[in-house]
């Protein structure tokens, strides 16, 4: 695919997907414009059928509000109006809203995939009838690839086998990396310090997932780093309806 930067992301948006009530924790998703206007959303969040405390692993607190196609709708869009869907991984909080876009074209890493499909592992089924459907058009990646331009996914195995983040190079000539669960937060963010989450599925993969993003970070000069869970950095950053270019 072309690398034109005249085609690249002109702005992306944060969306909220839910927050955790103790840790305040967020639940992010983001929503990527690109120059011809066509829009790239990055995970799904929740199903749109769950409200208050989901069950089972994660217990974030979500409202209607916080639900994927009401956030399109309060940007005066609907689930038609995305192209492309970039799912990260099929953890209950990334992956709830897929089945809602029947008409995207998904990208996820093979790995991740035919891991999840396997049915062995039950952070997998839990929202399985969302990202499972059969109408869903998965693109499935060998590792890190250029999907969209100005789109970088890069393969970040650890969390999960097959995990993906996300880097962007904007027109404006800013370069900005969604670590998603390869780097929750700040805190996270060092592979000699890193002692895993029990959520992790391979902490030692998960610390060469770390420097790996930190060898971009440094050669890319990345301008913004976006983690996947960070309550402090959340603070912090613009959320939709206000953007990032």
């Amino acid at each position: 695919m072309s690398d034109s930067a005249s085609n690249g992301p002109v702005k992306f948006l944060i969306l909220q997907f839910g927050v955790h009530p103790l840790t305040h924790a967020p639940v992010p998703g983001y929503l990527i414009e690109m120059a011809d206007q066509s829009k790239v959303l990055v995970d799904t969040g929740f199903p749109p059928t769950l409200d208050g405390s989901t069950r089972g692993l994660h217990r974030f607190r979500i409202t209607p509000d916080d639900h994927v196609s009401r956030r399109l709708n309060l940007l005066g869009l609907d689930t038609g109006s995305v192209k492309y869907v970039i799912s990260s991984h099929f953890d209950p909080d990334h992956c709830g809203g897929h089945d809602l876009f029947p008409h995207a074209r998904f990208f996820v890493q093979r790995r991740h995939y035919e891991i999840a499909a396997s049915g062995q592992h039950a952070r997998f089924e839990m929202h399985r009838e969302h990202w499972d459907d059969p109408a869903l058009n998965y693109e499935l990646l060998n590792g890190d690839e250029e999907v969209l331009p100005g789109i970088c996914l890069i393969e970040t195995s650890g969390h999960v086998p097959g995990h993906q983040s996300v880097l962007l190079r904007m027109q404006s000539s800013r370069k900005v990396l969604f670590t998603i669960d390869a780097m929750p937060s700040a805190a996270a963010a060092d592979p000699e310090t890193y002692m895993g989450h029990p959520f992790d599925m391979d902490p030692d993969e998960m610390r060469k997932s770390i420097g790996k993003l930190h060898s971009i970070i440094a050669s890319e000069v990345v301008d913004q780093v976006i983690f996947g869970h960070d309550p402090k950095q959340w603070a912090e950053l613009l959320r939709a309806p206000a953007y990032y270019n």
